[in-house]
C-alpha cells in the first residue's frame, strides 16, 4: 500500500487519527520524568502553555505540581480525552491551530511555551513552523521560554522510495512504522499501521523536519533567541552526535535587538 499524502491539516488529521491509542502507546509522564523539573525551574511559577498538549501526557503531570497550566490542540477528541483523563481537569484547554493561536481574551502571559515531541514538525512549511513561533514569543511574559523538544534530521531517505519500521511488538499489536520522503515539498510522508488479531488500522502523519540552523533563524525571525540547547531532558550536552534536542528560547529585547 502506498503512502498517500493527506490533506492541508496535518495537525488536526494527526490529532484525530491517534486520538484513542496515544494514551496507550505514551502514558503519563512519570514524576520523577526529566522534562517535569525543567519545565517546572525554568517557569519560576508562571503560567505554562503546551501546543500540541494532545491528552495531556506532559501537561497533567505539570498541574500535578502545582502550575498553571494550559493546553493548545486542533483535535477536539484529544482535548475531549483530556479533560476526561485523570487530572485533566486541572489544565484550561483550548481549540485551537497551533500556528494561528487564538487564545481567549483572559488568558495571561506565560512563564514557558512548550512545543514537545516533534510537535513544531507537523507544521508542513517554514512559514507555518515560523508563524507557530512567533505565536509563542507573543504570549510570553518578558522573562518567558520557549522550550522546543525535536529530533535532528540525518540524511533524507530515497525520495519517494517507501521505508518501514517496526516500532512496537507486544502479545497485542504490532505497530509497522511505513514513510516516503517527498523532496519538493520537504515533507516525510508516513503513516504507523497497528496490526492486531481484529484488523489493520492506519494513522497517517507527515512531518517537515527541518536542520538546527533553519530552526534558529526561523525562532530569530520570531524575536527568540537561543540561550540553552542539550542532548535530552536531562541536560545532557549537546554535540554533533546528538539525534535530539531541547532547545530553550528567550524573547530577544527591543535593546539586544538594536546592539545587534
Amino acid at each position: 500500500m502506498p503512502v498517500q499524502l493527506i490533506d492541508d491539516s496535518p495537525i488536526e488529521e494527526y490529532g484525530e487519527a491517534f486520538a484513542d491509542i496515544y494514551d496507550t502507546w505514551h502514558v503519563l509522564a512519570d514524576d520523577r520524568e526529566p522534562a517535569l523539573d525543567l519545565v517546572e525551574r525554568l517557569a519560576h511559577g508562571q503560567p505554562v502553555l503546551e501546543l500540541g498538549v494532545g491528552t495531556g501526557r506532559l501537561a497533567r503531570a505539570l498541574a500535578k505540581r502545582g502550575l498553571s497550566v494550559w493546553g493548545v490542540d486542533s483535535s477536539p477528541t484529544r482535548l475531549e480525552r483530556l479533560t476526561s483523563c485523570p487530572g485533566g481537569e486541572s489544565v484550561r484547554t483550548v481549540l485551537s491551530d497551533i500556528k494561528e493561536l487564538n487564545l481567549p481574551k483572559a488568558a495571561p502571559r506565560f512563564g514557558i511555551v512548550l512545543v514537545a515531541f516533534n510537535t513544531l514538525f507537523s507544521l508542513p512549511t517554514d512559514d507555518a513552523q515560523r508563524a507557530c513561533l512567533q505565536g509563542a514569543s507573543d504570549v510570553l511574559t518578558d522573562v518567558g521560554s520557549v522550550i522546543l523538544e525535536l529530533y535532528v534530521p540525518g540524511a533524507p531517505p530515497p525520495p519517494w522510495t517507501p521505508r518501514f519500521k517496526v516500532d512496537m511488538v507486544t502479545a497485542e499489536v504490532a505497530v509497522l512504522k511505513v514513510y516516503e520522503w517527498w523532496p519538493d515539498e520537504e515533507l516525510l510522508i508516513g503513516e504507523d499501521r497497528e496490526v492486531r488479531a481484529s484488523g489493520v488500522r492506519s494513522h497517517p502523519w507527515r512531518l517537515h523536519p527541518i536542520e538546527i540552523e533553519r530552526l534558529d533563524a526561523l525562532a530569530k525571525s520570531a524575536s527568540l533567541e537561543l540561550v540553552d540547547r542539550y542532548a535530552s531532558w536531562d541536560g545532557r550536552p549537546f554535540s554533533p552526535l546528538s539525534n535530539r534536542h531541547v532547545s530553550i528560547y528567550h524573547k530577544r529585547r527591543e535593546s539586544d535587538a538594536d546592539a545587534r
